[in-house]
C-alpha cells in the first residue's frame, strides 16, 4: 500500500477510541498505522480486508477518496470505509459486506429528487441482499422530494444491517424501515422524520436510542402482516408522535416518556410497554387506545395520562396492566371501557376517572382485579349493563361507599376465586 504525505495524516496524535482520534507518529510506516487503526476500531484482519478513507480534502488515489460513492465503488466485501469529518451530499451507500465507520463531524446530507434512501437495499437502492455494519458518530440527513428517500431501508429476507449514529433526519419520507423479513439493529441518540420514524412493514427491528419523533405522522408504525412473528424491540427513552400497530407483529419497548399526538391505535399483535409515562399533546381527538380482535396490550410500571378518553378494549382483545397508574380524570371519562369478548387483568394499579371500569352492553369477557385502587368522580367505581362478573383478589380500594361502589346488572363481585394470574 502506498504512503501519502504527512499533510494527509495527523502526526503524533493519541489513539483515543471515544473520539476516534488517530494515528501513530511519523516514524511508523503507513501499514503499521493502518494496523493501529484496525485495533482501535476493533477491526481484525477477518473483519476488514482493507481500509478505505474518505474526506472532501483527499485526492482520489489508491484507497483514498473524496466521495462516499467512489469509496463504495472501489470497496469489496470485507472492507471498511472510514469517513472523516465533512458534509457529503450523497445516498445509496449500501454494498453487501462493505462496512462504514463515521468519525466525529462526518455527516451525510442528501438533498435532491433521485429516488432511494441513504442506506437502502430496495430496488431504489443497492437492490441486493445486504449484511453490513455502520458504526461511529455519523449524522444522516435526507431531504428527498422523490417518491422514496428513507434513512435506512432493509427490504430483503437475509438483510442484516447494524447502524450507529448521533442524529438522523428525514424530510418527506421515513426513518428506519424493515420489510420482506429483513433485520435492522440501531443504536442512536436522536432520529426525527416526517412520518414512519420506526416503520416495520415486515421484519425485525432492534433499537436502543434516546429520542425518536415524527413531526406529522407515526413515530412507530407496524404493518407486519406479511411476516409472522416480526416486530420492534428495545429501549427508546423518549418517543413523540402517533403510534399504530395496524396489521400485527410484536412490540416490546421500554423507556421513560411517550408523547402521543392524534392517536395511539393498537390494531392487532402483542404490544408491551415498560416504564413509560404516556401523555398526549396537540390533536388527540382520536381514540387513545383502540384494542381490537387478536390484540394483547400490556403495561408494566407505566403512568398513563388519558387526556381525551379512556382506553377502549373490544372484540376479543386483552388488556394487562401491572404496577401502573391510569388517569382519565381530566376528560372525566371511564378509565377502561370494555365491549365484546375482551378481557382485562389488572394488578397493583390505580385507576382514576369518572369510573374505573365500564362494561358495555354485549360485553362477554373476563375482568380480574388484584390489589387495585379506583378513584372515581362519578357515582360508581365499576359499572356493567349486562350479566358479567368482576373477579377480585385481595383488597379492592375505592373512594366510594361499599353500598354504592358498583352498579352491576345481573353480575357480581367475586372475591378470591376465578383467577388466572
Amino acid at each position: 500500500m502506498g504512503r501519502l504525505g504527512n499533510d494527509s495524516i495527523t502526526e503524533k496524535t493519541s489513539a483515543v477510541k471515544d473520539d476516534l482520534v488517530l494515528i501513530g507518529d511519523s516514524e511508523n510506516s503507513f501499514a503499521s498505522r493502518e494496523l493501529k487503526l484496525k485495533q482501535i476500531l476493533g477491526i481484525d484482519g477477518f473483519y476488514a480486508e482493507k481500509l478505505h478513507f474518505v474526506s472532501p480534502n483527499f485526492p482520489d488515489v489508491g484507497t483514498y477518496h473524496s466521495t462516499l460513492t467512489l469509496a463504495k465503488t472501489n470497496a469489496e466485501s470485507g472492507d471498511t470505509i472510514i469517513v472523516y469529518a465533512g458534509s457529503y451530499n450523497e445516498k445509496n451507500l449500501l454494498k453487501n459486506g462493505v462496512n462504514w465507520h463515521f468519525m466525529n463531524g462526518a455527516s451525510v446530507d442528501y438533498v435532491g429528487s433521485s429516488n432511494g434512501g441513504i442506506f437502502d437495499s430496495s430496488s431504489k437502492g443497492s437492490n441486493e441482499v445486504t449484511v453490513c455494519k455502520i458504526t461511529g458518530n455519523g449524522s444522516f440527513n435526507i431531504n428527498n422530494s422523490g417518491d422514496s428517500g428513507d434513512i435506512v431501508h432493509a427490504s430483503n429476507s437475509g438483510d442484516s444491517i447494524y447502524i450507529e449514529f448521533n442524529s438522523a433526519t428525514s424530510v418527506n419520507h421515513r426513518g428506519l424501515v424493515t420489510s420482506g423479513g429483513s433485520v435492522i439493529t440501531a443504536v442512536f441518540d436522536s432520529i426525527i422524520t416526517s412520518d414512519g420514524t420506526l416503520d416495520c412493514i415486515g421484519g425485525n427491528m432492534y433499537v436502543k436510542g434516546r429520542y425518536a419523533e415524527s413531526t406529522t405522522g407515526y413515530v412507530v408504525e407496524m404493518d407486519n402482516e406479511d411476516v409472522i412473528g416480526s416486530g420492534l424491540f428495545g429501549y427508546i427513552e423518549h418517543l413523540k408522535g402517533s403510534f399504530t400497530n395496524a396489521s400485527g407483529g410484536y412490540v416490546t419497548l421500554e423507556g421513560r416518556l411517550i408523547e402521543v399526538n392524534v392517536e395511539f391505535t393498537i390494531g392487532v399483535g402483542v404490544n408491551i410497554f415498560k416504564g413509560y409515562k404516556i401523555t398526549t399533546y396537540g390533536d388527540t381527538s382520536g381514540n387513545f387506545f383502540a384494542a381490537t380482535s387478536g390484540t394483547i396490550l400490556e403495561f408494566w410500571n407505566c403512568q398513563i395520562e388519558l387526556n381525551t378518553e379512556g382506553i377502549d378494549v373490544s372484540s376479543g382483545a386483552i388488556l394487562n396492566v401491572y404496577n401502573s397508574k391510569l388517569d382519565a380524570s381530566t376528560p372525566d371519562e371511564s378509565v377502561i371501557n370494555l365491549s365484546g369478548g375482551s378481557g382485562v387483568f389488572i394488578k397493583e394499579t390505580e385507576l382514576k376517572g369518572a369510573k374505573g371500569l365500564a362494561l358495555a352492553s354485549g360485553f362477554s369477557g373476563n375482568v380480574q382485579l388484584k390489589g387495585v385502587t379506583i378513584i372515581a368522580s362519578g357515582t360508581s367505581s365499576i359499572t356493567s349493563v349486562d350479566s358479567e362478573n368482576v373477579y377480585v383478589q385481595g383488597q379492592l380500594i375505592s373512594n366510594k361507599a361499599v353500598d354504592a361502589n358498583t352498579t352491576l346488572v345481573g353480575g357480581s363481585i367475586i372475591v378470591n376465586t376465578g383467577f388466572t394470574f
